[in-house]
């Protein structure tokens, strides 16, 4: 028996929900889950079906700011919300890519993601490679983009 791949699953919007609610209790953490977010979750692609999907939603548990009560589209990492806005920016634009960011959107860019970094690190109390096992690169990546 194959499993259908995350985007073919119904009601994927309401499993995404459980799983964050578990993985909020595992964490210790009250962060609801905007609806919005929850539905471009269920709409994107998943190429790396289960996996890709918990490692998002717990690197974004983790790296959500302590004061945060829901989670948006805006609280995710910079390449998660690059992904989940490619898939929008397509269908609306007939499947054409977009544009290119101006060198000030990607300075900002890379500020952000310096910051979700440094946040992760944070979270998992100054260690290295926890923070970067959760964020997805190896500790070498880490320590040279956070200078």
């Amino acid at each position: 028996m194959e499993l259908p791949a995350l985007s073919e699953q119904q009601q994927l919007a309401e499993t995404i929900r459980r799983r964050w609610a578990a993985l909020c209790r595992q964490h210790r953490r009250e962060l609801a889950l905007d609806d919005a977010l929850c539905e471009r979750l269920a709409a994107y692609d998943w190429p790396g079906n289960w996996r890709e999907l918990e490692h998002c939603l717990e690197v974004a548990l983790v790296g959500a700011e302590p004061e945060l009560t829901c989670l948006t589209l805006e609280g995710l990492s910079p390449r998660w919300q690059r992904k989940l806005n490619a898939g929008e920016n397509a269908a609306a634009s007939g499947g054409e890519p977009a544009a290119p960011a101006p060198a000030d959107a990607s300075q900002a860019l890379r500020e952000l993601e310096q910051l979700h970094m440094q946040r992760t690190l944070d979270a998992h109390g100054g260690n290295m490679t926890a923070a970067a096992r959760s964020l997805g690169i190896s500790r070498s990546t880490l320590y040279r983009r956070l200078g």
